[in-house]
């Protein structure tokens, strides 16, 4: 199996609202994220590439344009959601149907790489490691079946 990997970063603030009062992850936060992406492959396309590292650029426009310098909202946070949803043009938000943690956030990036990238590489999987800090990482792997 062949893999590449890359790193992109972002600026992004979040809350996790479901957390307990008091938690101090449930207060509205930021991080300077880096998220490594691992993508596999049983064969090497005519260029000797799992994938041109060129080609992933689209990836980090997607990044700078939906997520760097944005709020990261769950769409069940009815605080951040009420607040700051009603407010377009002030604020950079982006919405999740899922809890916006390291986690969730690594699977999201895994989805979005592979309909990205799909078509142009044998992908046989995934895998993406979120950092949010430099001791707090989350990572995700996406399989995909082979022939």
């Amino acid at each position: 199996m062949f893999s590449v990997r890359k790193k992109f970063s972002f600026a992004a603030a979040h809350r996790l609202a479901q957390l307990p009062e008091g938690h101090k992850c449930a207060n509205l936060h930021g991080h300077n994220w880096n998220v490594y992406v691992t993508i596999q492959a049983e064969y090497l396309d005519d260029y000797g590439f799992v994938i041109d590292f060129g080609e992933l650029k689209e990836f980090q426009k997607w990044l700078d344009e939906y997520i760097d310098h944005s709020v990261i909202i769950w769409v069940n946070d009815n605080l951040l959601s009420g607040l700051l949803g009603k407010a377009p043009g002030y604020f950079k938000c982006f919405f999740m149907k899922d809890i916006p943690s390291a986690e969730n956030l690594a699977k999201l990036f895994a989805d979005k790489i592979y309909h990205m990238y799909s078509d142009m590489v044998d992908i046989r999987s995934i895998y993406v490691e979120v950092e949010e800090s430099e001791n707090n990482i989350a990572s995700y792997t996406l399989t995909v079946g082979g022939d």
